[in-house]
């Protein structure tokens, strides 16, 4: 089959909908289908065809993640989808390049498969003053909900979407397919026990620590600061934990400022760390941990014989007042030691 993807996103640019799209041309491909990527490209002049990619010329618009937009009228575009001759063409994406393939594939009749990846509620404060959040909500579910009226299948990678379809007034079925996953990629077998350490060692991380990760792009629908706030107030330092905030976004520093606010930055936890050494309580070894110093250890010992002493002399004192003799005590404490 000839698969023609509209997309307003792809390589170079990196996020979710790319890493979607780029899995499924290179599993479509494998099978023996040939594959076509329309996109959003501000780059381009003009349209032009390069390793299977349909590059149309498009503005940025920065307020948005730097989307970029074309038109989603275009002769040029049309010339090559009929050079083309898809069979299907998949959206997957809702503005100009979407709105193209709709049309185009009105024109060459054919079917349309969209893929519903975001769900736009999430994302309005972004373009929207908080005031105008519940119109500006009412007119995008009119207007996305052109997509799933118009076109032969939906599919979507979670029961979130048929929710959201069903939110913006639409009846259309949503066929759940959960994300591709590149399981070579991640397989143990791509690095050595060697590599692992070496990466914990540069990034301060004990080796026997268990290390929670989160990786996506840092917006605020993504909830990383929920995240922060239950990690600060949920986890201690003896459960030997460690949480990675791997991802860039608009988010990135007011989430960085709001780890140091709850005090679970890296930075305020080695500054912990610094001053017990420097104070002589404790003693770090590169890769594996901080310990107590052995100066430290010492004066831990003298406080638990302390402890000690002061519970055998409340048990003597007891003894005494129950009327037990001298002689009497020392032999139960004799007996108590022969058993041990």
């Amino acid at each position: 089959m000839r698969i023609a993807i509209f997309t307003e996103t792809y390589l170079p640019q990196i996020n979710g909908v790319v890493t979607h799209i780029k899995i499924l041309k290179e599993g479509l491909e494998a099978l023996g289908h040939t594959v076509l990527i329309v996109t959003a490209d501000a780059k381009a002049h003009r349209h032009y065809i390069e390793d299977g990619v349909l590059h149309c010329p498009a503005h940025t618009l920065k307020r948005i993640y730097n989307m970029c937009l074309a038109s989603p009228v275009s002769s040029a575009r049309l010339h090559y989808l009929r050079e083309f001759n898809p069979d299907i063409i998949h959206l997957h994406t809702e503005f100009s390049v979407g709105l193209s393939g709709l049309a185009i594939a009105k024109i060459l009749k054919v079917p349309v498969v969209y893929t519903l990846h975001t769900m736009y509620d999430d994302y309005i404060y972004y373009i929207a003053p908080k005031p105008l959040v519940p119109l500006t909500r009412k007119l995008s579910h009119h207007y996305f909900r052109i997509f799933p009226q118009h076109t032969n299948v939906v599919t979507g990678p979670s029961k979130k979407c048929q929710e959201y379809t069903t939110e913006i007034g639409s009846d259309k079925k949503v066929e759940v397919i959960p994300n591709p996953v590149e399981l070579d990629a991640f397989h143990p077998s791509t690095s050595t026990q060697e590599q692992r350490n070496e990466i914990r060692n540069k990034l301060g991380i004990p080796l026997d620590a268990t290390v929670a990760c989160f990786v996506g792009r840092l917006g605020r629908e993504k909830s990383v600061d929920v995240l922060l706030r239950f990690w600060a107030q949920e986890m201690k330092l003896e459960d030997n934990m460690r949480l990675m905030i791997v991802g860039d976004g608009p988010e990135k520093e007011p989430l960085e400022q709001l780890a140091k606010e709850l005090k679970i930055s890296a930075l305020t936890v080695k500054k912990a760390y610094d001053n017990l050494e420097a104070e002589g309580m404790t003693v770090t070894v590169h890769g594996k941990g901080t310990y107590v110093a052995a100066s430290n250890t010492q004066l831990m010992e003298e406080e638990r014989r302390k402890e000690v002493e002061a519970d055998l002399e409340a048990a003597i004192q007891k003894g005494r007042r129950c009327g037990m003799k001298e002689e009497e005590i020392r032999s139960l404490f004799e007996l108590i030691m022969e058993d041990e």
